[in-house]
């Protein structure tokens, strides 16, 4: 009986609100997307040209976001969890950009100085990248916006991230995530060079690395000892 008024609560509290014409338009593309499954990481990778690459994404995945959100929303504390594990490839090796540290400035804890290791044959290069971090919680939903602080020394022009983390109607600790990246790069030879699938395993694949890591510092505070789960990408 707990379970059936926890998730009439949870359904009743996803309809009940008045979602934007945008926000509106995205949970149905997840409905459509997710609705009677269960772990999925669905992601696109697309050239849009002027040097601009896009990246959307559709994510079902269990989750108690009472216990994610407080993770989720204090960045200052991402060094402690989120890169475990990021710079290692599903079929074994490295990638050549590594993730190395997730620092917040020291001024502004809201600011993360993203370091990282270009190690490519013949070259490599070490360069730190700053983003703004925010959240929001919003009608229905999480929100959270990443944008970049560049400079004349970035790799990249201008690039921006949002992720809308919806509960999953009727279903008890389950969300559906919809991200959206969007970045510029400066070389114009970089963006030229980089085949689509390489670029896909390099910031797509990463996905599913934090949200293990996610599921594993939740269950931390759940009950000690947890049993690490992992999600299953489709291909």
């Amino acid at each position: 009986m707990k379970f059936v008024l926890c998730t009439l609560s949870l359904v009743l509290s996803l309809t009940s609100v008045a979602l934007s014409p945008e926000d509106s338009a995205i949970f149905s593309r997840l409905e459509k997307q997710l609705k009677g499954q269960h772990d999925v990481i669905r992601r696109t990778v697309t050239r849009k040209g002027d040097k601009t690459i896009e990246l959307e994404g559709f994510i079902s995945t269990e989750l108690n976001l009472e216990l994610a959100k407080p993770l989720l929303t204090n960045f200052a504390r991402y060094q402690s969890w989120a890169l475990r594990d990021i710079n290692k490839k599903p079929d074994g090796g490295e990638y050549m950009l590594k993730l190395l540290s997730v620092l917040p400035l020291p001024s502004d804890d809201n600011v993360l100085q993203l370091r990282y290791l270009l190690d490519v044959p013949l070259f490599s290069s070490i360069g730190v990248q700053p983003f703004r971090m925010s959240s929001a919680q919003k009608d229905g939903y999480l929100e959270l916006k990443a944008e970049a602080v560049t400079s004349k020394k970035s790799l990249i022009d201008w690039a921006v991230g949002t992720a809308k983390i919806f509960p999953a109607p009727g279903e008890r600790h389950r969300v559906w995530v919809y991200t959206l990246g969007r970045m510029r790069l400066h070389p114009w030879l970089m963006y030229e060079a980089l085949p689509d699938r390489l670029l896909n395993r390099l910031v797509a694949n990463r996905i599913k690395t934090f949200l293990d890591n996610l599921l594993e510092e939740q269950d931390k505070r759940a009950q000690p000892g947890p049993i690490p789960r992992h999600l299953s990408a489709d291909k």
